[in-house]
């Protein structure tokens, strides 16, 4: 694209083209892009659509972006602002945990879906409680179904994060929607239905946690991105946590669990051989003789 930082940018003869951050304008940045409500992560990623219509999630290198590209994604509209005025974010660089690729959260959708199954009613649980649960359930159905018709999501390393962005950006068409993603109408739903959102009919919207079952969702998707992060054998931990939910009805939190979790198992107390002869004596005295 060949943007530059200023003459006078402190840190000029380190810019790397390739690897920036970039957004554009819009018709109300009268103090510039700053107040944008926007995840950091993706001010350096844009999401760009193909000859063929479809989606392309993740794109970072500014140097293999033409105008053509930006062009084609505005009209489809995956960009917000107008692709002929980019700003360039000059950012010195930062640390942190990147969000869970749909790969890793495929799998901890499963361990949650296992466990839902398991336990889909509960005792002593509420109607409007076991209603939610089953939505959940039908939820989890839908959204697995739809990761594994399309296999290449996390092949490619693209991001549920990525998804909510786009697809809770504006008013979408089911059947645009669908050709984004390069899926069916359904599945595309599913996808955000898995993820906590709720399709809003008066302003065909996609709400976060816009009912009892996206509550749910919405705790369990977090639970998997925080066990996994942790490494090892996440799966186990999400799993114990994800049926300590199911019981109790409210998501336990993540230090409590984790402090019981390390916290020694109680072994049952063994007395001593003096305690045992006390217990035999006291035992004998009491018997009486019966001629």
């Amino acid at each position: 694209m060949g943007l530059e930082p200023p003459e006078d940018y402190w840190l000029r003869g380190h810019f790397d083209a390739s690897h920036r951050k970039i957004l554009f304008r819009k018709s109300d940045d009268e103090c510039g892009p700053i107040r944008r409500s926007r995840g950091r992560l993706r001010f350096g990623e844009l999401t760009l659509v193909d000859r063929e219509g479809k989606a392309i999630f993740g794109v970072h290198d500014l140097t293999t972006v033409r105008f053509s590209d930006l062009l084609r994604s505005a009209d489809a509209g995956t960009i917000e602002g107008d692709p002929l005025h980019p700003y360039l974010i000059l950012d010195d660089g930062w640390g942190d945990a990147p969000p869970l690729d749909w790969a890793a959260m495929q799998f901890g959708l499963e361990i949650a879906w296992e466990a839902a199954k398991a336990l889909a009613v509960a005792a002593g649980a509420t109607t409007g409680v076991m209603q939610a649960r089953r939505l959940m359930l039908q939820r989890l159905d839908r959204g697995q179904a739809a990761l594994r018709a399309n296999p290449e999501w996390a092949q490619r390393g693209y991001r549920p994060d990525q998804f909510e962005s786009l697809l809770t950006s504006r008013v979408w068409d089911a059947d645009h929607a669908a050709r984004l993603l390069g899926c069916s109408a359904d599945q595309a739903e599913g996808t955000l239905l898995v993820l906590g959102y709720v399709l809003d009919p008066t302003d065909r919207m996609w709400r976060f946690e816009g009912d009892e079952a996206g509550v749910m969702l919405s705790n369990i998707v977090a639970a998997i991105n925080s066990f996994a992060h942790r490494g090892g054998d996440w799966q186990s931990g999400f799993r114990r946590w994800m049926e300590r939910y199911l019981e109790a009805g409210v998501p336990p939190s993540m230090e409590t669990f984790e402090s019981e979790q390390r916290a020694p198992p109680e072994s049952p107390y063994v007395p001593t051989i003096g305690e045992r002869i006390d217990r035999l004596l006291a035992r004998i005295r009491g018997w009486r003789f019966r001629p």
